[in-house]
């Protein structure tokens, strides 16, 4: 069966991996590689060496740990680890490198079993879904357990962070979806960022019969505080909730939805396309369906597999989709479509620049680049922007030789990715100064010391100074001690200063025009 809408998206078939001996539970990409896990207990990592063939086994694979089904997989933002969890109540820490175990991460007193799991961008916290109705939070960075919540009645079937790690949404096998604000950006235990035992947002009789999956739009980032997440369920239908939040940033409501229906069993898993402008799903009728995930309506629907497709994971560059299905196969495709995969991820770094940068680029610092990656999604390139010293005149100077040479962005893929929104930035910086709001009139008090930009959601740090929430949570990861006077601080956590982030309002509604 197959069927499409005005020829806006098709589905080729390049690549099928056959490799498990049970059904194939998760896939995900990285920059280079496929990583699948299956109920055959075990993780396979799969290198390309063409767009049409994906059978060439890394040496490293399989990795070997898990004593039950492995359910879900993911890379690291930065491609350097690998982590799985499974039924037999583990989630395991790999190198990348090697596929030997760093860390397993395991709660001290049950064994429940975990079907999920997601990890903050900068991935320095771990939340798992428990088949007991419990959501885990785990220290990465001093790999422990730092709180369980009693999040449901019933087994969580799955669980998905908002790309800023603000938003936390699972579903349950009752049907509805919870989600959580975290304050303090991905943090789950104590001061600001502490998640609270009852969710903000209880989305009830979200799917009949129990949500099997849910994943929130990345490349949004949370922009404006707004928010989008896809689920589906034994209903045999997708939502799309658009969630925005209200009251300062202490409360979640839906705004909107759209329902899609096209599939005829249940719903097994959503994926979004990092741009956002497409959204895939698949299913127990043996179909995966693109949609427009904007208008809401179907693009693409192709009988994929000869059982069950239980998992959907699109690559990072947006053309590739990969499929996992009961039928034990993996199968790669590629997206063809009307609409350039990054042509709205480009503009929306252009919109970030124009409204959040009040600096000419030639004078942002390290710090400032590195902020304004993570802000147009490319995180993971951070560490090496930072140790090459990419500073804002440098940002505008680089050419793919350099990135390839000098900065080692070996991926095609990423280089372009960049160099577009380095684009966006070239071609913004006629709105640098948008809204009126030049240097020598911003008051020094709503400048964050560390960004040297006007602040958005300033805190206050434990040095009694106030910060940009992003900026001063990157700096703390990495430093004990305060940005502005080099003393040790007394803890790191931070509170918002919602006095302040008034006045910042206030200052910018009488700019002019």
């Amino acid at each position: 069966m197959t069927s499409k809408s005005r020829n806006e998206a098709s589905l080729v078939l390049t690549a099928t991996i056959n490799g498990h001996s049970s059904d194939v539970n998760w896939c995900d990409f990285s920059s280079s590689h496929l990583l699948t896990c299956s109920g055959d207990k075990t993780t396979r990592l799969w290198a390309s060496v063409s767009e049409s063939e994906w059978q060439e086994e890394k040496s490293i694979s399989p990795l070997l740990g898990h004593s039950y089904y492995v359910n879900c997989c993911r890379f690291s933002p930065f491609e350097t680890q690998i982590l799985t969890c499974s039924t037999d109540g583990k989630c395991i820490l790999w190198n990348a490198s090697t596929g030997q175990p760093v860390h397993t991460f395991e709660h001290p007193e049950t064994r429940v079993a975990l079907k999920a799991f997601d990890v903050t961008s900068d991935f320095s916290f771990l939340y798992t879904a428990g088949t007991d109705g419990t959501i885990g939070c785990w220290d990465l960075t001093e790999n422990k357990l730092v709180r369980v919540v009693n999040a449901h009645e019933e087994a969580i079937n799955c669980l998905s962070l908002s790309g800023d790690d603000r938003v936390l949404a699972i579903g349950s096998s009752k049907g509805d979806v919870k989600l959580w604000l975290l304050n303090g950006g991905g943090r789950c235990g104590g001061g600001g960022g502490e998640m609270s035992t009852n969710a903000l947002l209880v989305l009830l009789d979200a799917h009949d019969l129990g949500t099997n999956c849910c994943a929130f739009e990345s490349h949004q980032y949370g922009a404006g505080g707004q928010y989008r997440l896809a689920t589906g369920g034994n209903d045999d239908t997708v939502v799309i909730w658009h969630v925005e939040a209200v009251n300062n940033g202490e409360a979640l409501r839906v705004t909107s939805k759209h329902t899609l229906k096209a599939h005829r069993a249940s719903i097994m898993a959503v994926a979004f396309r990092p741009d956002g402008r497409l959204l895939a799903s698949c299913s127990g009728d043996r179909t995966v369906c693109l949609w427009d995930s904007k208008a809401g309506h179907l693009l693409h629907q192709l009988e994929a597999h000869a059982r069950y497709v239980t998992s959907c994971a699109f690559s990072q560059d947006g053309r590739l989709l990969a499929t996992g299905s009961n039928d034990r196969t993996v199968k790669v495709w590629r997206v063809e479509t009307d609409l350039d995969p990054w042509e709205e991820s480009t503009q929306h770094a252009s919109d970030l620049i124009s409204t959040c940068s009040f600096r000419p680029v030639e004078q942002w610092t390290v710090e400032n680049v590195c902020f304004w990656l993570r802000s147009v999604g490319l995180s993971e390139f951070i560490p090496s922007f930072r140790l090459h010293a990419i500073d804002g005149e440098e940002l505008l100077n680089l050419s793919d030789s350099a990135l390839q040479r000098e900065l080692k962005i070996e991926a095609l893929g990423h280089r372009n990715k960049i160099l577009r929104a380095i684009a966006a930035v070239r071609s913004s910086e006629s709105l640098q100064y948008s809204n009126g709001l030049l240097d020598d009139s911003v008051p020094n008090e709503y400048v964050c010391p560390i960004s040297h930009e006007v602040m958005r959601d300033p805190v206050i740090a434990a040095d009694g100074f106030s910060y940009e929430r992003l900026a001063i949570e990157a700096w703390l990861q990495r430093n004990p001690t305060s940005p502005m006077t080099n003393a040790p601080l007394s803890h790191r956590h931070v509170t918002p200063n919602r006095s302040l982030k008034m006045l910042i309002q206030r200052f910018r509604e009488e700019q002019p025009h």
